[in-house]
């Protein structure tokens, strides 16, 4: 949880720990797959444990298929250090029935339901804090995939609201699958009549009405629903629990960096900006990452060549590295939705203002995107749907996103300390 947050008491975290586990009954008999062995100790213990170190401490499960395992493993969740309830299913009532019934069983203000066989730890605060800021409407944790086939996509708008699902079928392209976690306050649910799917006869109405929502996350994600994933998790999951978040700095490239004539093709044509070399090397000595997004659309347009960006972009690290920077990552996006080049002419959700590039480099680098921040000159990086803060540097473009402009100054006191021992 990002530091100075915290967690309303009347928050309770629902899980939906009923699962069948069909698909793992071959590896788990007849373990309910909440209760699947990962890594020494049961799945769900890594859930509550994580959501736990944020800061949550109240868990209702809701148990249905071999429920004493459950219960008599976990008890009151004393051991853990959290409250544990039970809300039980006499006959299988589906996951919006089930949960219509514990949250009348344990009425609270505000409720977080997660799936009780999908890892996605996020900073679930930040969710929690999206919804009590929009009354009316509930959240959805997404996740950017670049195979949603077995998952199925949501088709989100630049505001973060989304319109519609599409289904899992074979060739979906990349797109934002739902990650399993939802939150909101219960009266959102009010009037929502018998149901046994939360997923397919609560989120399809909410969406039509126009009070569903989603914020985009780089956590690592996985569904032990089925055997390779299930495999997987052993060693992944402890991993990724155990391990130190990162900070970085993303930064726009032309404009920043290096000034920007328009299609930067050889790397004679790079000039670099000097005025940001010692934000950048004050951001190094605090141990953020520096890593590059940029938009390359002249590649779609026929205006350069990916091996043209490429080193364009080496000769602009070994400048900087002379000046005593040294970029940790560069992300490009070549496409465009009005280019000649086939192969890129695409809307591509790696595009800014869209996410996908903050996303994969959240995920290569065990990124914690609320305390890092984008540094761009242009409206297009003000990054959407995510949790990263963008900062404009005025320049060559009109700034309409006036809250978002800086200077450098400003932006070297929004800087963290290094932490101890990670000082570069």
């Amino acid at each position: 949880m990002a530091q100075g947050t915290t967690v309303s008491a009347d928050v309770r975290i629902f899980v939906l720990a009923g699962g069948l586990g069909t698909r793992l009954r071959r590896v788990l008999g007849d373990v309910p797959k909440p209760m699947a062995d990962v890594a020494g100790r049961p799945f769900l213990e890594w859930q509550i444990d994580g959501f736990h170190q944020q800061g949550f401490d109240r868990f209702v499960l809701l148990v249905g298929h071999r429920k004493e395992a459950v219960v008599g493993h976990l008890g009151d969740g004393a051991r853990l250090g959290v409250r544990v309830e039970y809300s039980m299913e006499d006959e299988p009532l589906g996951t919006g029935g089930a949960f219509l019934k514990a949250v009348r069983q344990f009425p609270c203000r505000d409720f977080v339901l997660v799936n009780g066989d999908t890892y996605f730890m996020i900073p679930l605060q930040t969710l929690v804090q999206r919804a009590q800021q929009a009354p009316g409407t509930l959240w959805v944790a997404s996740r950017l995939t670049a195979d949603p086939a077995r998952y199925g996509t949501l088709e989100v708008d630049r505001q973060g609201s989304v319109a519609r699902f599409r289904a899992a079928a074979a060739g979906l392209s990349e797109g934002f699958i739902n990650g399993g976690i939802y939150t909101g306050a219960a009266a959102v649910l009010d009037g929502t009549g018998p149901v046994r799917s939360f997923e397919a006869d609560v989120l399809p109405g909410l969406a039509a009405r126009g009070v569903l929502r989603t914020v985009a996350y780089g956590e690592p994600f996985i569904d032990i629903g089925v055997e390779e994933d299930y495999a997987v998790a052993q060693t992944s999951i402890p991993r990724w629990q155990s391990a130190r978040k990162r900070k970085a700095i993303f930064l726009d490239r032309d404009g920043i960096l290096v000034e920007d004539p328009g299609y930067i093709k050889e790397p004679a044509q790079v000039r670099l900006k000097r005025e940001c070399l010692g934000f950048l090397k004050e951001a190094r000595a605090r141990d953020y990452l520096l890593i590059v997004v940029t938009n390359q659309g002249g590649v779609a347009k026929g205006k350069m060549s990916l091996d043209d960006v490429g080193r364009v972009n080496d000769h602009i690290s070994t400048e900087l590295r002379r000046e005593g920077v040294v970029l940790d990552d560069i992300l490009v996006c070549p496409h465009h939705p009005d280019g000649v080049v086939a192969e890129y002419s695409r809307q591509c959700l790696d595009r800014k203002p869209d996410p996908g590039m903050i996303l994969r480099a959240a995920e290569r680098w065990n990124l914690d995107l609320e305390r890092s921040m984008l540094v761009g000159d242009k409206d297009s990086d003000v990054i959407v749907n995510t949790v990263l803060k963008s900062r404009l540097i005025e320049g060559k473009y009109p700034i309409q996103h006036r809250e978002a402009r800086t200077d450098y100054d400003e932006l070297t006191r929004m800087l963290e300390p290094a932490s101890k021992g990670n000082a570069r």
